[in-house]
């Protein structure tokens, strides 16, 4: 048995960081180097790059990919438990020991409408446990929510050197809004009102209301999809999204697809239709001019001011 013990005092005093959150830093390296060493990296991304001292770590679970190992009903949290308590092997290494405190399931609510189950919601698990470690008791607190491989988007990697030398490195996938957002407005630019469902602006708007965004790299994205479809960089597009907020038509398109929604996804979709579109048209504009100009955008999107800051 090699267990390396890591003086975090001494980092601590060398990086001049508070001791607790080198503490907690380390406790989170082990759960993350015990998901990746399982095999669980793949379908397992966390859903920002940076988290704060004693703040839940949050998963999303990309299922439906060949190596996605489902368990309790589409979820691999048992699986994942036994990993970070009862796995000997992973025990046998490391200097975190794991106890159990208290799980909870948060059930898919299927709508009566809802024509198949690919419209439920993905079940969301937390989960409160401790680490000892360093002779301190470390409250963690981790929240696993199902996400449908084909809305997933493409993740971004982010390499960790752990801080205990013994566990080397390792590549841990982030979920990444931008490369769904992307791929959903420019799908809304290229079909217009022929888009298939209206599940690019439901999608584009929980994005929206959710998450921190860069809109150089959605520009990035929308690059990428002009090479294939240069027929649809044009400020023409833009103008008639912006004739959709009183379209008739996209409005009962957009109340047929609401009424498919659990009650949960409803939370979103219960804006209204001008609502959602104008959220969609404040990020968009901006990002699709400087796109059909070919000009450079630094501007990130804060969900908490519904606005850019640059």
């Amino acid at each position: 048995m090699v267990v390396v013990r890591v003086d975090l005092r001494h980092i601590s005093n060398e990086k001049k960081l508070p001791y607790s959150d080198v503490l907690w830093q380390y406790v989170r390296q082990d759960f993350l180097w015990r998901i990746n060493n399982a095999g669980l990296g793949k379908v397992l991304w966390l859903q920002k790059p940076y988290f704060a001292t004693g703040e839940k770590l949050t998963f999303y679970y990309v299922y439906g990919s060949q190596s996605g190992r489902a368990e309790d009903n589409g979820t691999p949290f048992d699986v994942l438990r036994n990993i970070i308590i009862g796995n000997a092997g992973l025990n046998s290494h490391s200097d975190v020991v794991w106890t159990d405190t208290v799980s909870s399931k948060q059930a898919a609510e299927a709508s009566a409408n809802a024509p198949d189950s690919g419209d439920i919601k993905p079940l969301i698990h937390t989960w409160n446990l401790s680490a000892m470690c360093d002779g301190e008791k470390v409250p963690f607190a981790v929240r696993l929510e199902r996400l449908n491989e084909a809305d997933a988007g493409v993740p971004m990697t982010k390499n960790i050197v752990f801080m205990n030398s013994f566990y080397g490195d390792a590549d841990v996938c982030i979920f990444s809004p931008e490369s769904r957002l992307g791929e959903q407005l420019f799908e809304i630019m290229d079909k217009l009102e022929l888009v298939s469902d209206m599940k690019p602006y439901g999608d584009a708007y929980e994005i929206l209301k959710r998450y921190s965004v860069s809109g150089r790299q959605i520009i990035d994205i929308f690059k990428v999809r002009a090479k294939n479809k240069p027929k649809t960089v044009s400020m023409h597009r833009l103008e008639q999204v912006y004739g959709y907020r009183s379209y008739a038509y996209m409005r009962r398109r957009w109340e047929r697809y609401c009424k498919r929604l659990t009650r949960q996804q409803r939370a979103y979709a219960n804006a209204g239709w001008e609502e959602t579109l104008d959220l969609i048209l404040d990020f968009l504009t901006p990002v699709w001019r400087a796109f059909c100009n070919d000009e450079i955008f630094y501007d990130d999107w804060m969900p908490e001011l519904g606005r850019f800051l640059g």
